[in-house]
């Protein structure tokens, strides 16, 4: 909650709206975003509950009943298990979602991909997109407490750990090493760009001279 933008709490997940999808705990077709004031008696009122219905930023929508929720992540069969994050190092929001590699198959290789946003509401761009990484990794997060204070703006590089489980059903090899069916916990690192690293360390200095 500590980095909330607005105090409440948010939830995500995959699903799909189209009847004729094959929806699995691993693969559908949408991620969707709901809210609600972090309250016990609000979390456990479903008409409490505020859903993302379009828009991004200062112009995203939020609406009342399921029934007007709207996708935040659109890819027919490229779905899963999803998590976000916010990077406050960076000022980034990422979503790791894992998904099936062979359509519809649970029993096989997955994908992971990341998608990142300057707000909560998107829009959305491919950060990268792993083939076969576990190669059946899942439940992908990035958990706050382990990120870098700030980026490496010299090697243009930003420090993560990235956590999951892998290969419950697929058990030929392990990719990255160490991939299994437990708790994997993997240093992870992001490549950035220069003038994204150029702006950081413009934030960072301006941000130093401020304290003093």
């Amino acid at each position: 909650m500590v980095n909330s933008p607005d105090g409440k709490a948010y939830l995500v997940g995959h699903g799909a709206s189209s009847p004729d999808s094959i929806q699995a705990w691993m693969l559908g077709d949408q991620v969707y975003m709901a809210r609600v004031e972090p309250t016990v008696a609000a979390i456990s009122d479903a008409s409490a509950w505020e859903f993302y219905a379009g828009g991004h930023g200062a112009t995203a929508k939020w609406a009342k009943g399921i029934a007007n929720a709207k996708p935040l992540v659109d890819w027919t069969n490229h779905t899963g298990v999803v998590t976000m994050t916010y990077m406050a190092g960076i000022k980034k929001y990422v979503l790791s979602i894992s998904t099936a590699s062979v359509y519809p198959m649970m029993t096989h290789q997955f994908d992971s991909y990341f998608l990142e946003s300057d707000s909560i509401t998107g829009p959305w761009s491919m950060v990268t997109y792993m083939r076969y990484f576990g190669p059946e990794a899942y439940f992908l997060n990035q958990p706050s407490k382990f990120l870098a204070k700030q980026a490496d703006t010299q090697a243009k590089t930003y420090d993560a750990f990235l956590m999951y489980s892998a290969n419950f059903a697929f058990h030929s090899g392990s990719n990255p090493p160490n991939s299994a069916y437990h708790m994997n916990l993997q240093q992870a690192r992001f490549p950035l760009s220069d003038a994204f690293a150029a702006r950081l360390e413009s934030r960072y200095k301006a941000e130093a001279q401020a304290k003093k």
